[in-house]
Order: structure tokens, then sequence, then C-alpha cells
């Protein structure tokens, strides 16, 4: 077959055409695969900064807290600031950089170099931290690569950090009492720990002497002390000073031998610790009885505060009706319009009820009212149980003595009024209810807070004597204004029930006593300020997110503090009377409410 010329010229250009179509195919592929290649990479980059980005908040608060606590556990600080924040930085560069290379061993497709570097730390407030760091690298894949040296900065704000208000190098054998005003001869309690004190070179207190600033040994007495070789947990004291304070925070030395002597009566204004009775109650102690109350005897003291330094406590078994004993002296005779009284105090009886049935009476007039010489009485108290009625006589004089038909029993701690309404008649009226109920066979720590003028109120509370131990405050508080004050202020112990001889119920009471003490108040009475070489762990709750801040901002449970070592000088060993501080630095404190 013959093709003309013409025809042979067309078949080249269709050839042709094709040929140059299939090559235009080719490279709009290739140019594809490229620009898919380099997003893939440009989404790899955005990918790896934004992972450093996020990772060094992490990483930050990880390396820092490992410090942290390497620090407590070894007991060894850094040797400055500049070595704390050089190590820092040299954790969170290893932290970051360990992170990027995990990212290149699961990234076998690229090719991957970095180098991630802190070039600064510094401190916005307590707590928050700026760190600024370069990141370089440089990532390929195939024909495709990216190269970015970033320079950029983070505010990091730390979210389990040390708190510089409560964490400390502890120095031992001092203790740190903060005064919100200027006080003299001032009582007040101290918690000796292994935190602040150590128990290695005195384990029973014996001679141990307190020294205030001026070098002068202050009057001291242990409530308890308890220590054990297994257990560091047990190793704890409670002790009462008196001593003068100024405002603002006293520093007070203990030397561990010495020639010290626990003495409540040097330590308070009126003490008894029911410690030496032998024979007679009245000359043996700061109380007297009455031709009622029953007989008072030392007994083995069978409390959670049992020691070395309190073996005794007094006790008035099948008490009468009215078994109390009244103190010495008034309080005029102390020079004292305010004051607080505190006793430990427990009863039990057969009368099928749960109430201890104990009362500390305060605005005692001996001689109010004579009934049959029994009740001359009156007086205020506040009782753990007892009977009361408001609507007729609670106890009425018979032939047969005093009888009672109230059946008006009451197992709460509350204020109430006991009085001679007659000759015959005995009331006790409920003042204050706090309804809360009370157990017998349990021991208490009742505190009474007395002002005398202009009004005569008092606030009382109690709380069970193994929580005292274990530093639960008083939180029950009840409050009553007196519409009539006594003539005189004595102070007694007894029983707000007693036991019925003669009367419809036929039932024993037994009550017992300890640490009767009276000492000065003060509305913000000192503190003592505790120092731990644990970690604090502070975050922030979790409807605020992260933020911390401070003065008006949405979290306000922490604030800066300027006096405080920040985190930084901690972890170099800085306390709360060192410096100066590291500048950029600064403490943080849990606000005061």
């Amino acid at each position: 077959m013959y093709l003309s010329h013409t025809t042979v010229t067309l078949v080249l250009l269709m050839m042709l055409t094709a040929t140059m179509i299939y090559t235009t195919i080719d490279l709009q592929k290739d140019q594809i695969i490229t620009e898919t290649i380099a997003t893939s990479v440009d989404l790899k980059s955005s990918s790896l900064e934004h992972v450093v980005e996020t990772s060094i908040p992490i990483a930050f608060n990880k390396v820092l807290n490992d410090m942290e606590l390497e620090v407590i556990q070894s007991g060894d600080f850094y040797k400055n600031e500049s070595c704390v924040l050089g190590n820092l930085t040299y954790l969170l560069e290893s932290e970051i950089n360990g992170n990027l290379e995990s990212i290149k061993n699961e990234s076998s497709e690229y090719g991957m170099d970095y180098d991630f570097e802190v070039t600064n730390i510094t401190m916005i407030d307590g707590f928050t931290f700026k760190v600024d760091y370069d990141l370089e690298y440089y990532l390929a894949k195939e024909n495709v690569y990216d190269s970015k040296n970033v320079s950029e900065s983070q505010k990091i704000t730390v979210k389990t950090i040390v708190s510089a208000y409560h964490y400390v190098k502890t120095t031992k054998n001092l203790i740190e009492i903060n005064s919100s005003s200027d006080l003299t001869d001032y009582q007040f309690k101290v918690v000796l720990t292994d935190n602040n004190f150590d128990f290695s070179e005195n384990n029973n207190g014996s001679g141990i002497k307190f020294i205030d600033e001026d070098g002068d040994s202050i009057p001291y007495w242990v409530e308890y002390w308890s220590y054990t070789d297994d257990d560091l947990r047990d190793q704890k004291a409670i002790i009462w000073l008196k001593g003068n304070l100024t405002t603002g925070i006293n520093y007070i030395n203990i030397t561990p031998t010495g020639t010290g002597v626990s003495n409540g009566d040097d330590v308070f204004e009126l003490f008894e610790g029911f410690e030496d009775l032998e024979s007679d109650f009245d000359s043996e102690t700061i109380f007297h009885t009455t031709n009622v109350s029953g007989t008072w005897e030392n007994d083995s003291l069978d409390s959670v505060l049992n020691s070395a330094y309190n073996e005794k406590m007094v006790k008035c078994e099948n008490a009468p009706i009215f078994a109390k004993v009244i103190s010495d002296n008034d309080m005029t005779h102390y020079g004292l319009s305010e004051y607080i009284v505190e006793v430990n105090a427990k009863g039990n009886n057969s009368d099928g009820e749960s109430s201890p049935n104990v009362m500390t009476g305060f605005f005692v007039d001996p001689n109010a009212e004579p009934t049959y010489a029994y009740h001359p009485e009156s007086f205020y108290t506040a009782d753990l149980g007892g009977i009361y009625d408001d609507n007729k006589n609670v106890y009425v004089y018979s032939k047969s003595g005093f009888e009672s038909d109230i059946d008006g029993f009451s197992s709460n701690f509350w204020i109430s009024q006991e009085y001679a309404s007659s000759s015959t008649d005995v009331d006790r009226l409920e003042l204050v209810d706090s309804s809360l109920p009370v157990q017998e066979n349990t021991w208490y720590y009742l505190k009474l807070k007395i002002n005398e003028t202009p009004a005569a109120t008092v606030s009382v509370s109690f709380i069970n004597l193994d929580y005292y131990l274990d530093g639960v405050e008083f939180t029950n508080e009840i409050r009553y204004t007196l519409k009539k004050i006594f003539s005189d202020n004595y102070l007694l112990l007894g029983t707000s029930v007693g036991s019925y001889e003669y009367a419809t119920f036929d039932y024993t009471q037994n009550i017992y006593f300890d640490n009767f003490r009276v000492r000065k108040y003060v509305q913000d009475e000192p503190e003592q300020i505790i120092r731990y070489s644990g970690l604090y762990y502070i975050s922030p709750p979790r409807e605020y997110g992260t933020a911390y801040g401070t003065g008006d901002s949405e979290n306000l449970y922490f604030v800066e503090n300027n006096t405080e070592p920040s985190i930084i000088d901690m972890l170099a060993g800085k306390g709360t009377s060192e410096g100066p501080y590291w500048a950029d630095g600064y403490g943080i404190k849990l606000v005061e409410n």
C-alpha cells in the first residue's frame, strides 16, 4: 500500500503530539510528587516546632521537681544559684533533645538533624519562669529539605512547686514565733519535731533550755514528750513557754543539754498539774473542797498525754450531787481581765447515758445564796453534758436530801448557769447549746476565753485530746455574753450531774481532771512558723486551669512574697533569714484570709 507524503507527515505529527502529551503528564506527575513531599516536610517542620513548644513546660516542671526531690532526699543543696540555673538549663536541654531524638527515630523516612539550646532562664514572678531558647534543625525527604533557626521564649507557670512559705533550709534547735503585737511575759505553745529539733542530742527533754534573742533562758512546761528510736512519727514534744515577744518574727534557740526544768507554775498565771497530791487536797493544790465535794485524790493518768512529765491526774469517784472544787483566789487576785482557762477532763457514770457530765465553772460567787449549806454558790459553766431544766428547779431539798424528778439530760457540749434560786432549790439553765455530742470515757481538752470588760463574754470550745495531740485546731467554739455578773470570779471543776444517793435516779458519777491552767489572752495569738523539709506540692484548682496570678487576678490562693526565698534560692539552701537572694527571684506564700 502506498502512503502519500501528506499522510506520512500527518502520522508523524500525531505520534509527536502523543509523545509530548505523555512527557507533559510525566512532568506534572513529578511536580505533584515533589509538591506532596514538600508539603509533608512543611507539616513535619511545623509539627516539630509545635512539639518543642508544647513539651518545654512539661519538661521544665519535670526537671525542676526532680532537682527538688534530689535535694530533699539527699539533704545536699546546690553550691549557689548559678549552679542551680546551670543544672536546670542542662537537664531541660537534655529532656528536649531526647524528645527530638525520639521523633527522629520514629520518622526514619526523613533525614533529620537538630540542636536545642536554652539561652537564658529568668523569673517573672513567684509563679512564672521565662525560658529563652534556640531551635536549629534540618529536615529532608528525597530531594526536598527544610532548615530553620528559631529563637523563641516561653512563660512557664510551674504547676507543681515547693512553696517558699513552707520550705526552707531547716535549722535544727531553732524555733520561730510570729507575733502580731509586742507581748510581755506571754505564754505560747511550741511543737518540737525532727524537723526543728535534734532528738538524738536529747531524747527525753531532761535539762533542755530555751534561749530568747537577748540570750536569756525562759521558763517552760512540757505538756507532752514522746520519742522512739524506730518510728520518726513519734518524735514529738509539745511545750509551753513564757517570754517577751516583739511584733514580727521572734527566734528562740534550744540548748539540748543544760539545767532547765519543766515547771508549769513558772509559766502560767495559775497552774495545777495534780502531780504531787498525797493526802490533803486543800493544802496541796490551788483548789479547796466544799462540804459536799466528795473525795478528790490522785491516780495514774490514763490519757495520751501520759509521760515522765505528766504521770498523775485527780479523780472524784462516786461524786456527790454537787461535787466541785473552787480556786483559792478569784481572778482579780492575778490582775487579769482577759484570760484563757484550759483543762483536760473525762467522766463516766452508770446512768445508761453516754454523757461525761463534767463541768468547768467561771464567774463563781462562793456565797451567793445559801441552800442548807449544800449549795451557796452561783456560777456559769462549760459542760460536757449534764442535767438541766429551764422551766422548774432541777434539784429540790427534802428531808431525805436533794432530789430531782427531772429527766432533762443532755449529751452535748453547752454553756449553762447553776445557782441557788432559794434556800431549798437549785436551778441549772441551758444558755447556749453547741449541738455537738460528747462521749463518756473520752478525754477532752476544754478551752475557755474569758473577757471581763466591758461586757463580760466567754467563748468556749473543746476537742478530743487525741485530736489535739495530732495538731487539730479547735473549731467548735460557742459564745455567750453574761447578763448578770457576780461580785466574785473564782474558777471551779466539778460534775454537772453527780451521784444520786437519795434521788429518784440511783446511779454513780465519776469525774477526772488533769493539767488545769490559766494564761494571758490576746485576740491574735502568737503562732509558731512550722518549717518542713519535705516537698509541698501546689496545683491550682481545676477551674482555674494553670493560672496562679497575683493581686486581683483569678486565683487568690497564693501571692508573691519578696521576703521569702525563691525556688532557685531554696535549692541553693537559702532560708528566710539569709540573703541576698537571686535578683530575679520571688517567693510565694499562702493567702491569709
